[in-house]
């Protein structure tokens, strides 16, 4: 999901280099100078405190004459569709496993079931022959072959 997700992101910013690109970083600065500074005449020897206000601010943009920028959005859109592929590939291996995971376990659910059906035939043909032998049809031989 994760590499669904970056490669969602990197499809994203590959077509945002169409579009022209502005950037602004404005600051503010506050300074303040001693008034016994060398050369300088300051009535009152007193200091002097400055503000500087900046706004810069930048718009780019590239046109795509050579293509440049198609192939390189045609290449992470394809990766993108790649990554979903992988993860619906994950997905359906997992609900394979899944699945053979569930035939096993109710084969195994059946195979219980025909043991114990076989060990309860088995005690009844113990009883039997255990009667048998208390009828005095049978001998103990006969018992301990059962």
């Amino acid at each position: 999901m994760a590499r669904l997700e970056q490669a969602r992101a990197q499809a994203r910013i590959s077509i945002a280099a169409l579009y022209p690109q502005a950037s602004v970083g404005p600051s503010i600065q506050r300074q303040r100078e001693p008034g016994n500074r060398p050369f300088v005449v300051v009535p009152n020897n007193g200091s002097i405190t400055s503000n500087i206000f900046t706004i810069p601010f930048s718009v780019t943009w590239e046109p795509d004459f050579f293509g440049r920028i198609r192939r390189n959005i045609e290449s992470s859109q394809a990766t993108y569709q790649a990554a979903g592929a992988d993860l619906a590939n994950l997905r359906l291996s997992v609900t394979a496993e899944l699945a053979g995971d569930y035939f096993n376990a109710r084969q195994l659910d059946t195979e219980i079931g025909v043991l114990n059906r076989t060990v309860e035939s088995f005690e009844k043909g113990l009883q039997l022959v255990q009667s048998r032998q208390q009828g005095g049809v049978a001998s103990g031989l006969d018992v301990a072959q059962e």
